[in-house]
């Protein structure tokens, strides 16, 4: 069914890139028609030494000079137009040749060049009833120098032992072969730049579904992959790895009195901030408005993570310039480790955010590793979550 599914129309946006394709093939075999001009025409008149003159080279002539003439008005032509001239030309010169020299001449190779070009340009019913007219021409013409209808005007033997007649059939053989090769190139270059293209979007797809559209950072879906790619890598290492639940003070508020230019600029600036005092192999992520992740792998105890935290506080305390204002955000971050808190990311996660929420309570502005003890007895569950340890 694929051959069916060829025949369907394309879409809107499938037609444009076409249309983009088609125009730039069609002005490269156009630029190759004018070489066939200034060469290969003069080369098929020399011909009249061994055939007498023919009125197949009067209609070479008139169609080189025509050729000319509109060669410096193509950028006016459009690129269909263009494609109908090219095709008529190549019928024309391809049915003369062929009525005239038979299988001596190149008729043949030009209604070949012609069948291709209309499969390349034109939707695929209209190339398949291009390829059957040339079927039924040439079958009409091979009929009739088979019955005699049509003769030669001209000694075969003569035509084929003269110089003139094998340059011009040579020199012709190379036009339509570079014609051929003209095609191919452009319409390869021209896959690869929709291949291109075609990747670049599905990367910036993928880069868009697991990362933060505004900051850039890892959304939370990624961040959780990080996170357990560290569980695994510490379980074998006996390593700990550090997850550090970070909420921003006072976001809510400046956003509010500010707009959401501001708060956008604030955002921004804290993933920079995070990513600039972060290790290479940590992770900062947002996962949701003011509130942030990191991983921290590869960690020896609870008091490298605390250092990391605590030097975060004091990064994300400093003044944020705006356009609006100066705005002064701090943040509370809760920590947990594995496997002192959890072997696993919900675990953790959850553990990291209580851990928050106490610091919240007790002023804001700090960090604190989680106690399971001091939960149990001094901290209140977050108003939107359920109460899990």
């Amino acid at each position: 069914m694929r051959w069916l599914r060829a025949l369907l129309p394309a879409t809107p946006t499938q037609a444009a890139e076409l249309d983009e394709v088609h125009a730039a093939l069609i002005e490269n075999i156009w630029q190759g028609g004018l070489w066939i001009t200034l060469i290969g025409v003069p080369a098929s008149l020399t011909r009249a030494f061994s055939t007498g003159w023919l009125p197949l080279y009067s209609l070479f002539l008139a169609i080189g000079l025509g050729y000319l003439a509109l060669h410096s008005q193509r950028h006016r032509l459009s690129w269909r137009l263009k494609g109908l001239i090219l095709n008529s030309i190549f019928w024309c010169v391809g049915m003369a040749a062929l009525v005239s020299l038979g299988l001596l001449g190149t008729g043949l190779l030009w209604l070949l060049v012609s069948c291709m070009l209309m499969a390349l340009i034109y939707p695929p019913r209209v190339a398949l009833l291009g390829v059957l007219a040339a079927v039924l021409l040439m079958s009409g013409v091979g009929a009739g120098f088979s019955s005699g209808m049509l003769r030669l005007s001209f000694d075969p033997q003569h035509y084929m032992v003269t110089p003139s007649a094998w340059l011009a059939t040579l020199l012709t053989t190379m036009a339509v072969v570079a014609l051929v090769l003209t095609a191919l190139v452009s319409f390869r270059q021209a896959l690869l730049g929709m291949l291109a293209e075609l990747q670049r979007q599905r990367d910036l797809i993928a880069q868009q579904a697991i990362h933060d559209p505004l900051t850039g950072l890892p959304n939370l879906s990624l961040a959780t992959d990080r996170l357990n790619m560290a569980l695994h890598a510490a379980a074998r290492s006996q390593a700990r790895v550090g997850l550090l639940f970070i909420d921003l003070d006072g976001f809510k508020d400046a956003n509010d009195r500010h707009g959401h230019a501001a708060g956008d600029a604030v955002l921004k600036e804290v993933a920079r901030r995070l990513q600039q005092a972060l290790r290479a192999r940590d992770t900062a992520a947002r996962i949701g408005g003011d509130e942030f992740l990191v991983v921290l792998s590869e960690l020896s105890d609870a008091q490298a993570a605390t250092a990391v935290a605590e030097k975060l506080v004091q990064s994300l305390a400093a003044p944020i310039d705006t356009a609006e204002a100066q705005l002064h955000i701090g943040c509370s971050i809760g920590i947990s480790l594995y496997p002192d808190h959890g072997d696993n990311s919900g675990l953790l996660r959850r553990r990291a955010d209580l851990a928050m929420y106490t610091v919240k309570r007790n002023g804001k502005g700090g960090c604190a590793l989680f106690d399971a003890a001091y939960m149990e007895t001094n901290a209140a569950p977050r108003p939107s979550d359920p109460a899990q340890t």
